[in-house]
């Protein structure tokens, strides 16, 4: 059985693009999108199975039963740390004070690349 990656996201590109990175890094994994939970039950419903569940903030906080429920194979994805939000507390994110994954996890994406000190930008 080839093991199965679920992406949830509303966001369309998004997804393709996590999509693509995923299918470089694992290429012997199944990736399927969702745009939301509902289509992921459904697919659930027949018979599919997933290892981990990629979901995007706003998919976890629509759903968060069922993400409660499968929590040791959720990663949100976020554009901030979830350390401060009080609707993802029960993940753990990376950057974490105790440095822990844990069993549960929260991907933090990156804002945006850190500049030269100097840099000005050519138009």
């Amino acid at each position: 059985m080839v093991p199965s990656i679920a992406i949830i996201d509303a966001n369309v590109l998004e997804a393709a693009g996590l999509k693509y990175i995923l299918n470089d890094i694992v290429p012997k994994v199944t990736v399927s999108t969702f745009k939301s939970v509902a289509d992921l039950q459904q697919a659930m419903q027949a018979g599919e199975q997933f290892v981990h569940f990629f979901a995007s903030t706003q998919a976890v906080v629509e759903d968060s039963a069922f993400f409660q429920a499968h929590a040791r194979q959720t990663i949100v994805l976020t554009a901030q740390s979830a350390n401060g939000n009080k609707l993802l507390g029960h993940f753990r994110c990376p950057s974490s004070p105790n440095g822990s994954w844990g069993a549960r996890r929260c991907v933090a994406a990156p804002r945006e690349p850190p500049r030269a000190r100097n840099y000005r930008p050519r138009y």
